[in-house]
């Protein structure tokens, strides 16, 4: 059985909906601080410097010279 949802990101009613049928916590960032962290990237990035345990993964590969 699922502890808690950690959720680096935008949550949405959906989301919240779920969880709470469910009776799983909900751990997120309050949406006002969510955009900073709305990227995978982003989310990675705090993750690592909290030394979160995560499956190992390549991030902050975004070139903006490369935009169309």
């Amino acid at each position: 059985m699922c502890q808690a949802v950690l959720r680096g990101g935008v949550v949405c009613a959906y989301d919240v909906a779920l969880l709470e049928m469910l009776s799983v916590p909900l751990i997120a960032p309050l949406p006002s601080l969510a955009a900073s962290v709305n990227t995978k990237s982003g989310s990675k990035r705090i993750f690592a410097a909290a030394d979160v345990i995560a499956f190992p993964s390549i991030y902050d590969l975004f070139d903006p010279s490369l935009q169309i």
